[in-house]
């Protein structure tokens, strides 16, 4: 058995002890601030992994699209020539079925982030996202306006993979300008 403490002796006993409580309370906040710090750090990660985890995969899917393009375009010149030349009624069910695969293929590439460029004739042009083949003389149009689009250009999401190739209208140069550059 042990003696029995002096009144003193507890005191200092139990401050010791509400000290010793102090500390480790102390150290417990500090370990749950650092345990909320590295949880918060943590999120962050995610989020940022899983932005660039979709980043990754659009990219890919950029890729893959682009590559497809060209087989959107072979769609369209074929349903362009159907449309041009006659046909019999067999033929027609064949070209509507085609047609309904392609509109099929173009919902599925659309719902992935694939749009057309805006390239309406009349429209300025826009050197982001149109590329010009050739200049034309013309006062029927404003200066640098569309007057011809040779080829669609598609988005994905917000990335040009192809622009849209276009005339533009370009003011007509006077007689005395003409003569000018002939003598030249």
């Amino acid at each position: 058995m042990e003696p029995m403490k002096k009144p003193e002796e507890k005191i200092q006993e139990y401050e010791q002890i509400t000290q010793k409580m102090e500390q480790d309370i102390q150290k417990l906040q500090e370990w749950k601030e650092h345990a909320q710090k590295i949880s918060i750090d943590f999120e962050e990660y995610k989020q940022i992994a899983a932005k660039e985890n979709q980043r990754i995969i659009q990219n890919a899917n950029a890729s893959l699209i682009e590559k497809i393009i060209p087989v959107v375009e072979n769609f369209e010149r074929a349903l362009q020539y159907f449309q041009t030349n006659q046909m019999n009624s067999e033929m027609k069910m064949v070209v509507k079925g085609v047609e309904m695969i392609y509109q099929s293929f173009i919902q599925v590439l659309e719902s992935e982030g694939l749009k057309p460029i805006q390239a309406d004739v009349g429209t300025p042009f826009n050197p982001y996202q149109h590329e010009v083949i050739e200049k034309k003389e013309t006062n029927e149009f404003e200066e640098y306006a569309i007057i011809e689009v040779v080829e669609k250009g598609y988005l994905f999401h917000s990335k040009i993979l192809k622009p849209a190739r276009v005339k533009i209208a370009i003011p007509v140069q006077q007689e005395t300008e003409k003569q000018i550059e002939e003598q030249k």
